[in-house]
Protein backbone atom coordinates (compact mmCIF):
# COMPACT_ATOMS: atom_id res chain seq x y z
CA UNK A 1 0.00 0.00 0.00
CA UNK A 2 0.99 3.26 -0.89
CA UNK A 3 0.52 6.70 1.02
CA UNK A 4 -1.07 9.08 -1.56
CA UNK A 5 -1.57 12.27 0.72
CA UNK A 6 0.83 14.24 2.72
CA UNK A 7 -2.11 14.00 5.81
CA UNK A 8 -2.78 9.95 5.50
CA UNK A 9 -0.14 7.42 6.35
CA UNK A 10 -0.52 3.64 6.84
CA UNK A 11 1.33 2.29 9.57
CA UNK A 12 2.77 -1.16 8.11
CA UNK A 13 3.86 -2.84 11.19
CA UNK A 14 3.38 -6.00 13.65
CA UNK A 15 1.15 -5.41 16.60
CA UNK A 16 2.81 -6.03 19.87
CA UNK A 17 -0.43 -7.64 21.09
CA UNK A 18 -0.43 -9.74 18.44
CA UNK A 19 1.10 -12.33 16.22
CA UNK A 20 -0.71 -11.24 13.17
CA UNK A 21 0.14 -8.48 10.94
CA UNK A 22 -1.72 -5.39 11.18
CA UNK A 23 -1.74 -1.74 9.43
CA UNK A 24 -3.08 0.77 11.37
CA UNK A 25 -4.21 3.76 9.72
CA UNK A 26 -3.15 7.16 11.02
CA UNK A 27 -4.76 10.24 9.91
CA UNK A 28 -6.02 13.50 11.09
CA UNK A 29 -7.37 15.40 7.97
CA UNK A 30 -8.67 12.07 6.24
CA UNK A 31 -12.50 13.36 4.55
CA UNK A 32 -12.66 12.16 1.17
CA UNK A 33 -10.06 9.16 1.46
CA UNK A 34 -11.48 5.86 1.06
CA UNK A 35 -9.56 2.55 1.79
CA UNK A 36 -10.12 0.39 -1.37
CA UNK A 37 -10.48 -3.34 -1.21
CA UNK A 38 -12.22 -6.04 -3.26
CA UNK A 39 -14.86 -8.58 -2.97
CA UNK A 40 -15.16 -10.86 -6.18
CA UNK A 41 -14.22 -8.65 -9.64
CA UNK A 42 -15.78 -5.76 -7.68
CA UNK A 43 -13.95 -2.94 -6.10
CA UNK A 44 -15.08 -1.22 -2.97
CA UNK A 45 -14.29 1.72 -0.88
CA UNK A 46 -14.83 2.92 2.60
CA UNK A 47 -14.22 6.36 4.17
CA UNK A 48 -10.87 5.61 6.09
CA UNK A 49 -12.33 8.10 9.06
CA UNK A 50 -14.19 4.65 10.13
CA UNK A 51 -11.22 2.50 9.48
CA UNK A 52 -9.89 1.42 12.55
CA UNK A 53 -7.09 -1.48 11.04
CA UNK A 54 -6.81 -3.81 8.99
CA UNK A 55 -5.70 -7.54 9.56
CA UNK A 56 -4.01 -10.32 8.11
CA UNK A 57 -6.73 -13.20 7.94
CA UNK A 58 -6.74 -15.10 11.07
CA UNK A 59 -8.72 -17.90 12.43
CA UNK A 60 -12.15 -17.10 13.46
CA UNK A 61 -14.22 -18.33 15.85
CA UNK A 62 -17.64 -19.43 14.89
CA UNK A 63 -20.91 -18.58 16.64
CA UNK A 64 -23.85 -20.70 16.58
CA UNK A 65 -27.35 -19.32 16.01
CA UNK A 66 -26.29 -16.03 14.14
CA UNK A 67 -26.77 -14.92 10.98
CA UNK A 68 -25.23 -16.64 7.85
CA UNK A 69 -23.32 -13.39 6.99
CA UNK A 70 -21.60 -13.21 10.35
CA UNK A 71 -18.10 -15.78 9.70
CA UNK A 72 -17.13 -15.63 13.13
CA UNK A 73 -15.45 -13.60 15.47
CA UNK A 74 -11.78 -12.70 16.17
CA UNK A 75 -10.46 -11.70 20.20
CA UNK A 76 -8.98 -8.07 19.31
CA UNK A 77 -6.62 -7.02 22.46
CA UNK A 78 -8.51 -9.47 24.82
CA UNK A 79 -12.39 -8.25 22.91
CA UNK A 80 -14.75 -10.30 20.96
CA UNK A 81 -15.18 -8.80 17.55
CA UNK A 82 -17.66 -10.21 15.11
CA UNK A 83 -16.71 -10.46 12.34
CA UNK A 84 -18.94 -10.21 8.76
CA UNK A 85 -18.60 -11.74 5.87
CA UNK A 86 -19.56 -8.83 3.34
CA UNK A 87 -20.17 -10.58 0.31
CA UNK A 88 -22.59 -12.79 2.05
CA UNK A 89 -24.32 -9.80 3.17
CA UNK A 90 -24.39 -8.09 -0.04
CA UNK A 91 -26.35 -11.22 -1.26
CA UNK A 92 -23.65 -13.41 -2.41
CA UNK A 93 -22.38 -17.26 -0.77
CA UNK A 94 -19.11 -16.93 0.89
CA UNK A 95 -16.05 -16.26 -0.37
CA UNK A 96 -13.08 -18.51 -0.22
CA UNK A 97 -10.34 -17.11 1.88
CA UNK A 98 -6.79 -16.83 0.04
CA UNK A 99 -3.42 -15.42 1.48
CA UNK A 100 -4.30 -12.09 0.68
CA UNK A 101 -7.91 -12.16 2.18
CA UNK A 102 -8.14 -9.23 5.16
CA UNK A 103 -9.86 -8.34 7.78
CA UNK A 104 -11.13 -4.64 7.79
CA UNK A 105 -11.76 -3.48 11.80
CA UNK A 106 -14.19 -0.15 11.25
CA UNK A 107 -16.67 1.31 13.27
CA UNK A 108 -20.00 1.72 13.00
CA UNK A 109 -21.84 4.34 14.72
CA UNK A 110 -25.28 4.42 15.53
CA UNK A 111 -26.65 7.12 17.74
CA UNK A 112 -24.11 8.07 20.46
CA UNK A 113 -23.17 4.29 20.31
CA UNK A 114 -19.97 2.95 18.73
CA UNK A 115 -19.27 -0.69 17.48
CA UNK A 116 -16.63 -2.12 16.59
CA UNK A 117 -16.79 -4.68 13.61
CA UNK A 118 -14.44 -6.85 11.11
CA UNK A 119 -15.37 -6.61 7.15
CA UNK A 120 -14.00 -10.18 5.84
CA UNK A 121 -12.44 -8.83 2.09
CA UNK A 122 -11.21 -10.17 -0.48
CA UNK A 123 -7.71 -8.30 -0.69
CA UNK A 124 -6.79 -4.55 0.12
CA UNK A 125 -5.48 -2.32 -2.29
CA UNK A 126 -4.83 0.91 -1.17
CA UNK A 127 -6.11 4.38 0.06
CA UNK A 128 -7.66 7.05 -2.52
CA UNK A 129 -8.63 10.54 -2.59
CA UNK A 130 -12.34 10.62 -4.06
CA UNK A 131 -13.72 14.24 -4.01
CA UNK A 132 -16.95 14.60 -3.48
CA UNK A 133 -17.77 15.78 -6.77
CA UNK A 134 -16.41 12.41 -8.35
CA UNK A 135 -19.33 10.76 -5.83
CA UNK A 136 -22.27 9.51 -7.60
CA UNK A 137 -26.03 8.41 -5.95
CA UNK A 138 -25.97 4.47 -5.97
CA UNK A 139 -28.24 3.46 -8.85
CA UNK A 140 -31.50 1.80 -8.13
CA UNK A 141 -30.74 -1.12 -9.77
CA UNK A 142 -28.12 -2.76 -11.96
CA UNK A 143 -24.79 -4.01 -9.03
CA UNK A 144 -26.10 -7.16 -8.11
CA UNK A 145 -27.53 -6.52 -4.89
CA UNK A 146 -28.85 -4.02 -2.15
CA UNK A 147 -28.03 -0.71 -2.49
CA UNK A 148 -28.97 0.29 1.44
CA UNK A 149 -25.42 0.00 2.14
CA UNK A 150 -23.68 1.90 -0.49
CA UNK A 151 -22.86 5.71 0.02
CA UNK A 152 -22.29 6.71 -3.34
CA UNK A 153 -20.30 5.26 -6.50
CA UNK A 154 -17.02 6.93 -6.97
CA UNK A 155 -15.94 7.58 -10.13
CA UNK A 156 -11.98 7.39 -10.85
CA UNK A 157 -10.58 7.71 -13.88
CA UNK A 158 -13.84 6.75 -15.84
CA UNK A 159 -13.93 3.36 -13.67
CA UNK A 160 -16.24 2.93 -10.59
CA UNK A 161 -15.60 2.03 -6.82
CA UNK A 162 -18.41 1.47 -4.72
CA UNK A 163 -17.96 3.20 -1.64
CA UNK A 164 -19.84 1.87 1.66
CA UNK A 165 -21.40 3.33 3.97
CA UNK A 166 -20.68 1.69 7.47
CA UNK A 167 -23.29 2.34 9.53
CA UNK A 168 -25.69 0.90 7.32
CA UNK A 169 -24.28 -1.99 6.91
CA UNK A 170 -25.63 -3.45 10.10
CA UNK A 171 -28.62 -2.20 12.24
CA UNK A 172 -28.52 -1.09 15.83
CA UNK A 173 -30.06 -4.31 16.50
CA UNK A 174 -27.98 -6.80 14.31
CA UNK A 175 -24.89 -5.17 16.07
CA UNK A 176 -26.35 -5.82 20.06
CA UNK A 177 -27.28 -9.41 19.08
CA UNK A 178 -23.78 -10.18 17.27
CA UNK A 179 -21.97 -8.68 19.84
CA UNK A 180 -23.90 -10.10 22.66
CA UNK A 181 -22.94 -13.89 20.93
CA UNK A 182 -19.41 -13.17 20.14
CA UNK A 183 -19.52 -11.83 23.98
CA UNK A 184 -21.41 -15.37 24.94
CA UNK A 185 -18.36 -17.30 22.84
CA UNK A 186 -15.46 -16.05 24.13
CA UNK A 187 -17.17 -15.99 27.65
CA UNK A 188 -17.02 -20.10 26.89
CA UNK A 189 -14.05 -20.30 25.08
CA UNK A 190 -12.29 -18.95 28.46
CA UNK A 191 -14.40 -20.81 30.64
CA UNK A 192 -13.82 -24.24 28.59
Amino acid sequence: MNQTSQSSKIDDSRSEDSDNYVMRIVDNDAAGQFLTFVLGDEVFGISILSVKEILENTELTHIPMTPKFVAGVINLRGKAIPVIDLNVRLGGSPRKTTKKTCIVIVESIHGSENFIVGILVDAVNEVMVINSEDIEPPPQMGIGFQTDYVRGMGNVSGKFIILLEPNRILSRNELYRVGEEAEKSMTRRKVG
